[in-house]
């Protein structure tokens, strides 16, 4: 497990606790798909509507102690694990070749096993994903005009991505009305009724599905007045940035926009994460 490091909390669970992962530990955790299976009479095989949904993975780390001098010794190495692993709030961070993403997560048990009197021990976690993803650090991107329309432009700091980003925050730099902003490879999106004034930004996310005026560029989490009565998205659902596959080595995640009234002073932005199964 040398080449493969968890963290909990910051804290390096094959260094700082005093033992080593054992090799039950998971490379990188399962996932699997949900959904809806549509089954007509007289007609072969079924027909699986909508875009993937994916289950909850979850996460099987072992830590193992057999280098210890007393059981008390050994009880508290276990007492410190246990301790970090029911934490109320836990993010649990993967670190593989030059990759490093973490994800919000919840403990589902804890096994002590492995026990041999006074000089050995381990404890096997399984820990939840609720989020689904593991996530890069945020990025933002730089503006980009919006005059005219917006086609399948590459969000460069998130390409790379395995997986949808479904929460991304887009920022629309007016004058701009109207403006509809779309995954390309899947159709879904986000729009927004009004016009945009010069001067202002429209911050839109999807989940939560809101929308906020500011003349504040730097709102991108909260600020501004609230206009999320005039925020919807297409029968395709909401803003999901899904990675495209174009060549064997190659991922991008692309955004397309349209819009009426843009000038020169009209821009788009995307704050969000890479996403990774």
């Amino acid at each position: 497990m040398a080449d493969v490091t968890w963290k909990l909390n910051g804290l390096d669970l094959d260094e700082d606790l005093g033992g080593y992962l054992g090799a039950v530990t998971v490379w990188r955790p399962a996932v699997s798909v949900r959904g809806t299976t549509i089954v007509i009479p007289g007609q072969h095989g079924a027909r699986r509507p909508g875009l993937p949904v994916y289950e909850e993975p979850q996460v099987t780390i072992q830590l193992v102690w057999d280098e210890v001098e007393t059981q008390s010794d050994l009880e508290e190495k276990v007492n410190q694990a246990s301790a970090l692993l029911a934490q109320p709030s836990l993010t649990v961070t993967r670190v593989s070749g030059d990759l490093e993403t973490s994800a919000v997560a919840s403990l589902v048990s804890i096994a002590a096993d492995g026990f041999i009197p006074g000089r050995a021990g381990s404890a096997t976690a399984l820990l939840a994903v609720p989020g689904v993803f593991f996530r890069r650090p945020v990025w933002t991107s730089p503006d980009l005009a919006f005059a005219g329309d917006v086609t399948s432009v590459e969000l460069a700091g998130l390409s790379g991505s395995t997986a949808p980003i479904p929460d991304a925050v887009i920022r629309i730099t007016g004058p701009r009305t109207n403006p509809y902003v779309t995954d390309p490879s899947t159709g879904t999106g986000i729009f927004w009724q009004g016009t945009v004034a010069a001067g202002q930004h429209l911050f839109l996310c999807p989940k939560p599905l809101s929308a906020r005026l500011s003349a504040n560029a730097a709102d991108w989490l909260s600020g501004g007045t609230d206009v999320s009565g005039a925020v919807s998205f297409p029968a395709a659902g909401r803003l999901q940035m899904w990675p495209v596959v174009q060549t064997a080595t190659t991922r991008k995640v692309l955004v397309s926009a349209t819009g009426t009234g843009g000038t020169a002073a009209s821009k788009l932005a995307v704050r969000a994460q890479g996403s990774h199964l």
